[in-house]
């Protein structure tokens, strides 16, 4: 094989590897408990905020629209079975909101 041949095909792997994840970043709504925020993080996990309380953690996967969050913690506290547990949530088609629940997540 070539060297522009290899250089090419090195130059597609970079460019379709930086298109990176489309959830990853703050994500804040107003909810009845309060403002809330997800931070989604590059290593494919999450935090939960109400307000500056720290509420949730866990871990997350993306499959198109679709984001599986599993929660690994809730307020400090370990949740047992949790790799068995998840909240869905959907990434709106322009990628400028999550829905989780009937509350739209706006990306800060």
């Amino acid at each position: 094989m070539s060297k522009k041949v290899l250089l090419c095909f090195f130059a597609m792997f970079v460019l379709l590897g930086c298109k990176g994840n489309p959830v990853v970043g703050d994500w804040t709504a107003t909810s009845p408990m309060g403002s809330t925020t997800l931070s989604f993080h590059a290593d494919k996990t999450f935090y939960g905020k109400i307000g500056t309380t720290n509420f949730l953690h866990g871990s997350y996967e993306v499959d198109g629209k679709t984001i599986k969050m599993t929660a690994t913690q809730m307020g400090g506290t370990t949740i047992p079975g949790a790799p068995d547990s998840g909240q869905n949530a959907t990434l709106s088609d322009d990628g400028k909101s999550i829905n989780m629940g009937g509350v739209n997540f706006v990306k800060q």
